[in-house]
């Protein structure tokens, strides 16, 4: 089975960090370590009990402070705390219109 992707990715190590804000008004953030990394987002794995849900607001925090808003694309589970996730880089200009 071939796959079908949009951008070059480029396999890479360390880690970012996710924030989310849930609807609720709560905020935390979340280590993920990564895999892979393109223009459009990046996937990697994170280590919790529970994935972001649908309805939170993602944002990943650069190490010099500036927030970039993702979206959460996918997610597999592996075991009870280990999460395969992939992450959308949200276009701001189009969310804005």
């Amino acid at each position: 089975m071939t796959e079908r992707r949009r951008f070059v990715r480029h396999e890479l190590g360390g880690k970012v960090v996710v924030e989310r804000t849930t609807s609720g008004g709560g905020a935390a953030s979340m280590a993920v370590f990564l895999k892979e990394m393109s223009v459009g987002g990046f996937s990697g794995t994170y280590f919790g009990s529970a994935t972001p849900c649908a309805g939170d607001v993602l944002s990943w925090r650069h190490d010099d402070g500036e927030s970039v808003p993702v979206r959460l694309v996918w997610a597999r589970k592996t075991l009870d705390c280990v999460h395969h996730l992939g992450f959308e880089l949200v276009d701001t200009a189009i969310a804005a219109s």
